[in-house]
């Protein structure tokens, strides 16, 4: 850990030594080009062959939940990936051969119900398993680095929606969840 007085707020600002430089913290929250919200829309598709599952075709199993039931939550992750993976490219540009939905099949297929109505938690292990491969996280990350990108996306997600539009997710979240008892 460092410590470091601001005059300017007369407080002292702790850091781990592993948390994220404002710069990065900056470019993870830049908004996303009209490139970005395609290799979003593609990380959704990734996800969603999720039901194309065999088991699934062939009638051996049902699903855990439905497409409606994780739309938002698809593409929150897929936002936060292409972040993560935009600021990959800044620091080391070049060609980069990438699975597009990581280990994240994976982890579709052990979630259940309860995982899903835990929004903030199944939207952190998606993109956890996003980043990872067979071998664990790729191009460099750890947990630890995956976390804290979650949690600056998060904090400016939170800042930058408008309030009313907040309550209106709030209510469509507790509306769903009646209906689904």
């Amino acid at each position: 850990m460092s410590f470091r007085f601001n005059r300017a707020l007369l407080c002292f600002e702790v850091r781990r030594k592993d948390s994220l430089s404002p710069t990065v913290a900056r470019d993870l929250c830049v908004g996303l080009t009209t490139e970005n919200m395609e290799m979003c829309k593609a990380v959704v598709r990734s996800y969603g062959t999720y039901w194309d599952h065999i088991r699934f075709r062939k009638g051996w199993a049902t699903p855990a939940f439905q497409p409606r039931d994780v739309e938002k939550h698809f593409q929150e992750s897929a936002e936060y990936v292409i972040r993560i993976r935009r600021h990959l490219d800044s620091v080391n540009p070049g060609m980069k051969m990438r699975m597009l939905d990581g280990t994240a099949q994976t982890y579709l297929q052990q979630a259940t119900k309860e995982d899903v109505l835990n929004k903030p938690l199944f939207v952190n292990r998606l993109v956890h398993h996003t980043m990872q491969d067979a071998k664990g996280y790729v191009e460099g990350l750890s947990r630890q680095t995956v976390e804290d990108m979650i949690s600056v996306m998060e904090k400016h997600r939170r800042v930058s929606t408008p309030p009313l539009r907040r309550l209106q997710d709030d209510l469509t979240a507790y509306r769903q969840g009646l209906r689904r008892r």
